[in-house]
Parts: structure tokens; C-alpha cells; sequence
């Protein structure tokens, strides 16, 4: 009994892999190349978001206007956090957060260029130093890196 339950242990657990990896296969990858700048930051608009990465693979996005609230996940515990201008993943220690005193730093002046969709118009993801940001196919900006994931969804802000 013990190596059937191991059995459908391993075969639950590699159906779920399958099922992550076509989800990140579903998108278009584009190069990250044209949006990176002399000192190896790229920058980009998501979903309407002012975003960058470092070299470092630390992500955060400038939201439009504040969101009224965002839904932290710590130790499976939801936290509502108020105002949020920009939210970051910034360590692998610590879930997204926001980033009250980002004052536009994942914003060049003018604005960011926005990530030209591929093929896929409504899934398109750009990975650049281990941290993937993606358009989903409801518009929103989804970034993961170190561990961690947010999500803007409008004025929603999700992070784990």
C-alpha cells in the first residue's frame, strides 16, 4: 500500500510540474536585449505598469495611481498593507512588498518602453536575470523572482 500511495505521490506531484511548466511554455518569450540599458537594468511597461529589473534579478513596478490596498502573504497568513505606489521583490528572505518610497524608481523619465507582444498577443512573458514578468491573458502584470510572485490586477496588488 505504502508504494502505491508513493506511486500516486510522485505522479500527483509530476502531473502539477507538467501542468506549471506548460502554463510558462504558453507564453511568448521575447529578448529581453532591447530593453536593457548601459548599466544592465532593463525597463518596461506591463499591463499599463512601469516596471525594471536589476542585475541582480530584484523586480518592482510603479503602479499608474496608488492601489488603496495590497494582499500580502506571509507564512499563509493574508495582510492587508495600505497605499501602495510600487511593489518590489527585493530578497529571498522576504515576500513582495510594497515600496513606499520607490518615487518612480522603476520608471524612466518619459516612461518605459511597452513589451511588444509575440505571437501570442495575450501572453507575453520577458526573463531577464532569473525573474520573469508576464502580460496574462486578463491584463494583468505578473512577476516572479526569488522565490516570490506579485500580481497588479488594476488597482489590486497580490504578493506571496
Amino acid at each position: 500500500m505504502k508504494a502505491r500511495s508513493t506511486l500516486l505521490v510522485g505522479l500527483a506531484s509530476a502531473g502539477l510540474l507538467a501542468g506549471m511548466c506548460t502554463g510558462v511554455a504558453g507564453a511568448d518569450l521575447i529578448d529581453p536585449t532591447p530593453y536593457v540599458d548601459g548599466n544592465g537594468v532593463a525597463w518596461f511597461n506591463i499591463a499599463g505598469n512601469n516596471c525594471s529589473i536589476t542585475p541582480d534579478g530584484t523586480v518592482g513596478c510603479d503602479l499608474p495611481s496608488p492601489a488603496p490596498v495590497m494582499q500580502m502573504i506571509v507564512w499563509g497568513t493574508t495582510l492587508p498593507v495600505p497605499y501602495v505606489p510600487a511593489v518590489v521583490i527585493d530578497s529571498n528572505a522576504v515576500p513582495a512588498h510594497p515600496q513606499w518610497n520607490s518615487n518612480g524608481s522603476h520608471t524612466q523619465p518619459g516612461g518605459n518602453p511597452p513589451i511588444v507582444p509575440g505571437v501570442n498577443q495575450y501572453t507575453t512573458s520577458i526573463f531577464y536575470a532569473g525573474t520573469t514578468c508576464t502580460v496574462s491573458v486578463r491584463n494583468d502584470a505578473v512577476c516572479s523572482g526569488m522565490s516570490h510572485e506579485f500580481r497588479i490586477s488594476g488597482t489590486t496588488v497580490s504578493g506571496v
